[in-house]
């Protein structure tokens, strides 16, 4: 975010530039990039056909997928008390009915979105940073383990990743052109099938609108204002309707269990507060920033440093907005976790709405 006085037109966004000596190998850069989309796309295709035997949790979810009703993916809890996003299950359920039921068609749907998701990354990517940049954050996504290992799933961790690329894509547009409300209406439109396939893109939704609401409230003219309430306006609707119709079923089957069960260790330690930053600091530095590896207890605090360090440049370098907007999912799944209503860290897998935030930071 630039300085300049509260109702002027805010400067477009430009990606990170790259030093003279580099500018007639930006060609290159890009060429490479796209190379490594290629790769990252051809990984997960291959890893799809090769059929591999699934497992326990997604044969858990599956379960739900054989025999059920569309509304009765939404009014009645899941088998073994699974947990997923009503629009992803009828998705999945409308791909059985089609084209029968298999391992090859359940997982048809994650690994398109899985393989979408790397070419929209390298996308969002061009727009905030060019050079080897470019390459490094397109590299990182595209082979990092877990996106691929969770990619094929019958789950819907692929399509929680491809919607918080799709929402951070249309936000970066805007600061590219700050103008225009063309993207907040297209976020707008986007958003209840986005939400649908997705339960923690609303962090990445809710995230993106308080980010930037300094800037559009304060330096936009009214066509973009119109455009950026009805984006919450839209976002609150659909997060309200998808809660009322579907979650809410499907988290009194979980009941205390989730919170106090098996992702204990995800929320924060509220009843021992001197141990919080402790807890944070683990989170931060363990699965949940995996890219393109890592492991627990400390086994990714090399990409956090990186995340930290690529916020801080991006701030530096006067693109405040946007470090906001990067930030933005981490503070809303943190917020999320202290209230008791979703995990935070632990497994990269119900974190892929902040791998495009730190694959991106990081390169």
């Amino acid at each position: 975010m630039s300085t300049e006085a509260p109702g002027t037109t805010p400067a477009p966004l430009a990606p990170l530039a790259v030093d003279g000596a580099w500018e007639a190998d930006d060609r290159w850069f890009e060429r490479v990039s796209w190379m490594l989309v290629a790769l990252g796309v051809l990984i997960r295709l291959v890893r799809y056909l090769v059929d591999y035997p699934i497992w326990h949790d997604e044969a858990f979810l599956a379960a739900s997928l054989w025999d059920r009703s569309f509304r009765d993916l939404a009014a009645r809890p899941l088998e073994y008390g699974q947990v997923a996003p009503w629009m992803f299950l009828a998705v999945e359920r409308l791909i059985v009915l089609a084209l029968g039921y298999s391992e090859l068609t359940l997982r048809l749907f994650p690994t398109l979105c899985s393989m979408a998701s790397v070419v929209v990354f390298r996308h969002l990517a061009s727009r905030v940073v060019r050079g080897w940049g470019l390459v490094l954050a397109t590299g990182i996504l595209a082979c990092a383990f877990y996106p691929i290992r969770h990619g094929n799933e019958i789950k819907p961790y692929a399509s929680d990743l491809l919607a918080a690329l799709l929402l951070l894509t249309f936000a970066v547009e805007y600061l590219r052109r700050p103008e225009s409300s063309r993207w907040w209406w297209i976020g707008a439109a986007c958003l209840p099938v986005l939400l649908g396939i997705s339960y923690p893109a609303v962090f990445v939704a809710g995230g993106v609108f308080a980010a930037t609401a300094p800037l559009v409230l304060l330096r936009a003219d009214a066509r973009v204002k119109a455009a950026f309430l009805a984006y919450g306006l839209v976002m609150t609707a659909s997060f309200a309707t998808i809660y009322a119709t579907a979650t809410v079923v499907q988290q009194r089957e979980m009941g205390a269990n989730y919170r106090y069960g098996y992702w204990k260790e995800s929320f924060p330690p509220l009843e021992q507060p001197l141990w919080i930053p402790v807890w944070l600091l683990d989170q931060h530095a363990g699965n949940m920033l995996a890219y393109p590896v890592g492991e627990r207890r400390g086994g990714s605090a090399a990409t956090l440093i990186c995340v930290a360090a690529g916020v801080y440049v991006l701030w530096s370098t006067g693109r405040r907005t946007l470090a906001a907007v990067v930030l933005s999912p981490f503070a809303l799944g943190l917020v999320a976790a202290f209230l008791g209503k979703y995990p935070y860290g632990g497994e990269a897998r119900i974190m892929q709405y902040v791998a495009p935030s730190a694959c991106l930071a990081r390169g």
